[in-house]
């Protein structure tokens, strides 16, 4: 390979780690579509999931983790209560099963106060992945 390939091989990396990239998210989403999942649906399933004490915080499609697409972020009052969420999605006859990929302590004031909302006082952020059941199995 002469030197003006290697030249033009380097330039066009960049273009294909980001069809790559592109050609995941198209994929997740198509899977997500093909499962006739819809988000409201997810957003009312998941709504209902939730244990007092918890404040669902985002939903979104991952591609980070093909197995389970799905992110949930929430906050909640104690770690037990993240724990109830997560057995609750595990439960759910939408979700082939859940997992937590973090969960964060939001105590950061000397007295060890939590943060306050207009909809009360969460102590923890916990971020899980989420994996749809596949509805051809139902």
């Amino acid at each position: 390979m002469n030197e003006l390939d290697q030249k033009t091989i380097q330039t066009l990396e960049p273009y294909q780690e980001k069809a790559q990239s592109l050609s995941t998210t198209i994929n997740t989403v198509s899977s997500l579509l093909s499962e006739n999942i819809l988000f409201s649906e997810l957003l009312t399933e998941i709504g209902g999931l939730m244990p007092s004490g918890t404040a669902l915080t985002g939903l979104e499609v991952s591609v980070v983790n093909l197995q389970a697409p799905l992110v949930v972020s929430a906050q909640t009052n104690t770690e037990e209560r993240a724990a109830v969420l997560l057995n609750n999605l595990n439960q759910s006859d939408l979700f082939e099963g859940a997992s937590i990929r973090s969960l964060q302590s939001l105590r950061s004031n000397a007295d060890g106060g939590s943060t306050s909302t207009s909809q009360g006082s969460y102590n923890y952020i916990v971020v899980l992945d989420v994996q749809l059941k596949n509805t051809e199995d139902s």
